[in-house]
């Protein structure tokens, strides 16, 4: 079949669900409930956990939001295709299956586009999680001086890592927060005087 065959085919089907929407409607009769089969319903409920579980601090928490809504997406879009296949008001498994592959497929472009910081959004967030920590174990301003080894074991979580560590070591002092003395042995940090410690 060439690619007009199937475009005039796609055309027949949706004239024919159309026809039947507005006959329908303007004899007033109840819209159509579709719903899914017990394989479909299997395959969804599935889908959905194994999505729950990468949200939070899992691989699709940067992009969360858009994550959180992706399984009732995918319902619908099973419930159009098993509509515009069939007759029957009973998703199938393989329209669901279509559906959640198509589902996975937008999670996969919608996170290489929007869903990785910037290394200088990573470098602020570090930073801003540090300087928070900082302020709160200056000991009310006299305490300025905290050794990198001591920071890297007692500082928060997100920081217990070498490179994130110093992604946010290297933005405070660029902006002016802290002095950072990386060459000295033991290596450390000095809180400058500003208005965040005053």
């Amino acid at each position: 079949m060439g690619r007009s065959t199937y475009l005039d085919a796609f055309y027949h089907r949706i004239d024919a669900i159309y026809d039947r929407a507005f006959l329908m409607s303007a004899s007033g009769l109840n819209k159509i409930n579709l719903v899914l089969s017990p394989e479909a319903k299997e395959e969804w409920i599935h889908f959905y956990n194994n999505i729950e579980s990468c949200l939070g601090n899992g691989g699709l928490s940067d992009i969360s939001d858009y994550a959180a809504k992706i399984a009732n997406n995918v319902a619908r879009i099973a419930a159009l295709l098993h509509y515009y296949l069939y007759d029957n008001t009973v998703i199938c498994k393989t329209c669901m299956n279509d559906a959640i592959e198509f589902g996975y497929n937008c999670i996969d472009s919608f996170k290489s586009v929007f869903g990785e910081k910037t290394i200088d959004e990573k470098a602020k967030e570090l930073a801003d999680i540090l300087f928070d920590w900082l302020n709160k174990n200056s000991k009310n301003g006299f305490k300025r001086e905290f050794l990198k080894s001591h920071i890297y074991t007692h500082g928060p979580n997100q920081l217990r890592n070498k490179g994130n560590l110093e992604m946010a070591l290297w933005r405070l002092h660029n902006d002016g927060d802290i002095d950072y003395f990386s060459h000295n042995k033991p290596a450390f940090i000095r809180l400058r005087n500003n208005n965040y410690l005053l």
